[in-house]
């Protein structure tokens, strides 16, 4: 089995509220261990668990930023709209441990990168409602680099700041349809006329709808350590790829957390809305 090596940037988390503007370092860097549960990919029952090394880089550069809203290009912002050029990343799967996929090639990891436009709907000192529309391109990275078509994300996220156990928390809650091309549908759900059996006929997907996606984070970042709690439901009810010889259920489970203590830090300090 290939061994699975994670850094987790902050994009799962939510930390405390920035609705008023505060001075924070320019960089931080955060340590610490992380764990997951989730299925290997929407539609098959077999899962997978392990524990990684959490790393949280954090940077507030003018331009590059790494932070709670994860790795990405900041092009442009104002009160209202916001638009990054982001990435996004997919573990790679060993074909091995997935009954329906046994004889099949191993699945790539998976980066995808492309704009994100966020536009805010409501915003207060503790609360916030907001639009993100993602529209991504993808690259199998690993054995070799292979298109890996285009997806298209688009999500509602409400953000609630709390305080709970003496600490500042925030509870971030996003839902929203998952839509991919053929390309993108291939890498996980395609079957080449090579690997054909008598219980898996071949299959060319086409480009629509991946599935739903619910996304909970209940998130606590202080000076000196950041708490993440994870929960992420998928359905792909009525998706293009429902009927692919790989799929055997309609949803999927993602749960995880992470602690990191923030080790280093900047002596440097920016101001942060």
């Amino acid at each position: 089995m290939k061994i699975v090596l994670a850094a987790f940037t902050s994009a799962v988390v939510f930390t405390a509220s920035a609705a008023q503007a505060e001075r924070l370092p320019v960089y931080e860097l955060g340590i610490g261990p992380g764990a997951i549960y989730q299925n290997y990919y929407l539609g098959t029952k077999d899962t997978r668990s392990f524990a990684f090394p959490a790393i949280v880089p954090i940077y507030r550069g003018e331009t590059f930023k790494s932070d709670e809203e994860g790795a990405r290009a900041q092009l442009f912002k104002d009160d209202k709209y916001k638009l990054d050029l982001s990435v996004d990343f997919n573990l790679a799967i060993d074909s091995e441990d997935i009954r329906l996929r046994e004889g099949m090639p191993d699945i790539d990891s998976v980066l995808q990168i492309g704009p994100s436009l966020q536009i805010t709907l409501d915003k207060n000192a503790d609360r916030e409602w907001r639009i993100r529309l993602p529209l991504r391109f993808g690259s199998t990275i690993g054995s070799d680099f292979e298109t890996a078509g285009f997806t298209f994300s688009p999500d509602i996220t409400y953000l609630r700041d709390l305080h709970f156990a003496g600490s500042p928390w925030r509870l971030g809650l996003s839902a929203g349809p998952q839509l991919g091309t053929s390309d993108y549908h291939a890498v996980y759900y395609g079957v080449d006329e090579a690997f054909v059996t008598a219980d898996r006929e071949a299959y060319d997907p086409d480009g629509g709808l991946t599935g739903y996606r619910f996304l909970a984070t209940f998130t606590s970042k202080t000076p000196k350590r950041i708490t993440s709690w994870f929960l992420r439901y998928e359905n792909l009810s009525g998706a293009a790829i429902e009927d692919s010889p790989l799929v055997e259920q309609s949803d999927g489970w993602t749960v995880g957390f992470i602690y990191s203590v923030l080790l280093f830090k900047s002596k440097k300090l920016v101001e942060v809305e």
